[in-house]
């Protein structure tokens, strides 16, 4: 991975990710995709856990009303351009229990966050703080 840190956009992954999810017919079917690899395979690599992230801030930025920041410009303009979307919770849902497996112990990105000893809680808070917003509302 050439890029690596710890905001949601600090790694190759997840910048792949935003081009998915502009591009595609029905970007929130990429997330349920994720879902369903997750329960199939019974863990998560590390490109579906961060697209898992990527979605689980692109859904709190949506039910919390733009209180979670998406601070990255295209998914801002995507999410600007979406405004109508209601989200079910069916895919609140989802989103909250993809994020919560990338940060299991059946999630790569965890393992090679948990050899940073000195950024992974920091990881770990920006990860739960999606699944807080989005279990808030």
């Amino acid at each position: 991975m050439g890029a690596w840190g710890v905001g949601y956009f600090e790694n190759d992954s997840a910048l792949d990710w935003i081009d998915e999810i502009i591009h595609s017919e029905d970007a929130f079917q990429l997330l349920v995709d994720i879902a369903q690899g997750i329960e199939e395979y019974d863990q998560v690599e590390v490109d579906d856990a961060c697209g898992a992230i990527v979605f689980g801030l692109i859904v709190a930025s949506i039910v919390s009303r733009g209180k979670i920041e998406v601070k990255h410009p295209i998914l801002e303009e995507w999410i600007k351009a979406n405004e109508g979307f209601e989200l079910g919770e069916d895919l609140k849902v989802v989103a909250i229990d993809v994020l919560k497996f990338s940060i299991s112990n059946k999630s790569e990105l965890k393992d090679l966050w948990f050899e940073n000893k000195e950024l992974y809680q920091k990881w770990v808070d920006s990860v739960n703080k999606l699944v807080v917003a989005i279990s808030a509302n």
